[in-house]
């Protein structure tokens, strides 16, 4: 699921002014193929700049019976000093504190760690789900590092590990 799109432009780089819609879209397509090319199959919520609602999603996961359900982001804050990749989940921390531990590992990034949270998309989802803070675009130093496709492809391989840990579990 890359989260926001279409109107919702999600948050905006302070230095840069990356589009967090643009990067979610960027990192999703990066870990689908990876999920493809080991022979997953892979149901996106959105494949262009569109916008589906929040319980929409969650009812894609839900319908398909989804394996596990991932809800792509990078952070904001008011502060620009605060930095680092979390993990949210609503339910069980299985799915989340695989994604985070390998997510940390592949990025180099600071680990905020795992937090409960009721976000809808994890709140309305009857499958293994999380949603993942990749980075945060208010800070002047990671936003240079979250905005480059390559870090894209470094945080879908830290999924692509994280999903394999759950999976193995």
């Amino acid at each position: 699921d890359p989260g926001h799109g279409g109107q919702d432009a999600g948050a905006i780089g302070t230095f840069l002014k990356t589009k967090e819609k643009n990067i979610n879209l960027s990192t999703a397509n990066e870990l689908a193929a990876r999920l493809r090319q080991a022979g997953a199959k892979v149901v996106m919520t959105r494949s262009s700049d569109t916008y589906p609602t929040l319980l929409a999603r969650a009812a894609v996961s839900n319908k398909n019976k989804a394996d596990a359900f991932i809800s792509i982001h990078y952070n904001a804050s008011i502060s620009s000093s605060v930095r680092g990749i979390e993990t949210f989940y609503y339910l069980n921390p299985s799915l989340a504190s695989s994604l985070q531990q390998e997510i940390a590992k592949s990025t180099g990034l600071r680990n905020r760690g795992i937090k409960k949270n009721g976000f809808t998309v994890l709140y309305q989802n009857t499958r293994p789900a999380a949603l993942v803070e990749l980075g945060f675009l208010t800070n002047p130093t990671e936003e240079r590092i979250i905005s480059q496709s390559s870090y894209h492809e470094k945080a879908a391989q830290g999924m692509f590990n994280g999903l394999n840990a759950f999976f193995s579990k």
